[in-house]
């Protein structure tokens, strides 16, 4: 039922709302004082609600899904569907300090899940735990996946639902102007992530420190353990952020190399869900 047209129409308005947010609430004058971090996250949050509320008003009038008689079948015999979420890859994918999950990719479900009858069970573990989940069919559905060739092998994707800019976030302290200056240098990634494969292709003398989660990752650069990050933009700036780190700072994209998109996915021994 996470049809790709469902996705598409459902949620590509919501996309280019939550970007325009994105951009007001951060471009702030009261990021520069870390008080002040808190009170905006909570009030960014609050805002997306709203135009959330809004554009799931405005879908219900207008966007009708037709349901075949065996995915209408499917629903009754399976009256939970099981979701892999992340503990902290925010904005997207993560779980509130009152221990709730929310992000972007619970804010989709929620709308399909209006949309379709579906009823959603988050189970909540680290990236590497989750993917291990949904290989061995223990899960049915991702929200929130980069796309690789190996994964595809044994995930269905859907429509990707945004659009992400890959970023180099350093220490402060390191001195460096280039590319070619992170050779040698020490990267934190959390285990299986899909930059670990681009990584090593493109930037092979990077050496490369595996960690359990986001946020072990960026631990691990405060330590000292690691000497950068390299995630989504938009994942790393609102994290910073929102913490009032800034001590890391963002160095360079890798745009050149093509910007990448996340998915939903379902295990691709159930078509029906596709």
């Amino acid at each position: 039922m996470l049809k790709n047209y469902l996705i598409e129409v459902l949620l590509q308005r919501y996309r280019y709302c939550l970007l325009l947010l994105f951009l007001i609430t951060f471009s702030n004058p009261c990021h520069s004082n870390p008080q002040n971090h808190q009170e905006t996250a909570g009030q960014f949050q609050q805002q997306l609600g709203t135009l959330l509320s809004t554009v799931a008003q405005k879908e219900n009038k207008t966007t009708e899904v037709k349901l075949s008689t065996a995915e209408k079948q499917w629903i009754k015999q399976h009256p939970e569907t099981s979701v892999g979420g992340s503990p902290d890859w925010t904005p997207f994918n993560f779980v509130e300090e009152n221990g709730k999950y929310s992000g972007i990719a619970n804010d989709y479900l929620i709308l399909i899940a209006k949309k379709t009858g579906l009823e959603f069970k988050i189970s909540i573990d680290q990236w590497s735990n989750n993917l291990k989940k949904i290989s061995d069919q223990q899960i049915d559905i991702l929200p929130s996946v980069y796309y690789t060739e190996e994964r595809s092998h044994y995930l269905t994707y859907s429509t990707p639902y945004f659009e992400m800019l890959d970023y180099f976030f350093i220490r402060d302290d390191l001195h460096v102007k280039t590319f070619a200056d992170l050779d040698g240098k020490r990267v934190a990634l959390p285990e299986k992530y899909a930059h670990i494969e681009l990584l090593r292709k493109h930037f092979p003398k990077i050496n490369i420190v595996t960690v359990n989660t986001f946020s072990d990752a960026i631990e691990a650069v405060l330590e000292n353990r690691a000497d950068m990050l390299y995630d989504t933009y938009a994942s790393l700036s609102y994290t910073l952020k929102q913490e009032g780190i800034n001590t890391i700072i963002p160095f360079k994209s890798t745009r050149h190399l093509g910007k990448k998109s996340i998915y939903f996915v379902t295990r691709k021994d159930l078509p029906i869900l596709s």
